[in-house]
């Protein structure tokens, strides 16, 4: 571990009273506070090249809203296992945008970077909308209030049917 050096700070009054009120963690005084910020700036530079780093970060994140969505449902004994995929869906594709580029990358690397994140980011989102329309078989067991009456399932089944017209007509494999 290394050695501590002290350090002074120039704060406003604002931001003295916004870091007294701020929620870190178990960090209790200012200066607790300062370093678990340093820590929690220096683990998100870090995340942007390393992909498990970036769902730990992304993880953190979301931590809080799961634990206040799963300790609700427990309280009132209902389950949306929608919210819940999505609240561990939504870490997961931001981990993969925010590790996927490289600041420096140009050309040819630049585009297959972009190429390799958008493959990414449509396998994800593909594997979402997978799991909510499978979702929509026993939507009593999958929403709190059964299938929503905003989802549009005519809608996406019209884009299906006409995707794969066009997949029949151009001979593609879907």
């Amino acid at each position: 571990m290394s050695k501590s050096v002290p350090l002074s700070v120039r704060m406003t009054t604002e931001d003295i009273a916004m870091l007294a009120g701020l929620d870190v963690g178990d960090a209790v005084t200012p200066s607790d506070k300062l370093r678990a910020l340093v820590r929690a700036a220096h683990r998100q530079s870090q995340s942007r090249h390393d992909m498990a780093e970036a769902i730990r970060n992304e993880e953190e994140r979301f931590a809080p809203v799961l634990h206040q969505v799963r300790a609700r449902e427990a309280r009132d004994r209902i389950h949306s296992e929608f919210l819940l995929r999505l609240l561990t869906w939504l870490p997961d594709a931001n981990a993969i945008a925010l590790s996927s580029l490289t600041a420096d990358a140009e050309g040819e690397a630049g585009v297959a970077e972009l190429e390799a994140l958008e493959q990414a980011l449509t396998e994800r989102a593909f594997t979402l909308a997978l799991a909510v329309l499978n979702g929509c078989l026993a939507p009593e067991a999958n929403w709190y209030r059964g299938l929503p009456a905003s989802v549009r399932l005519s809608a996406i089944i019209e884009v299906v049917r006409a995707i794969d017209r066009k997949a029949q007509a151009t001979g593609e494999t879907l």
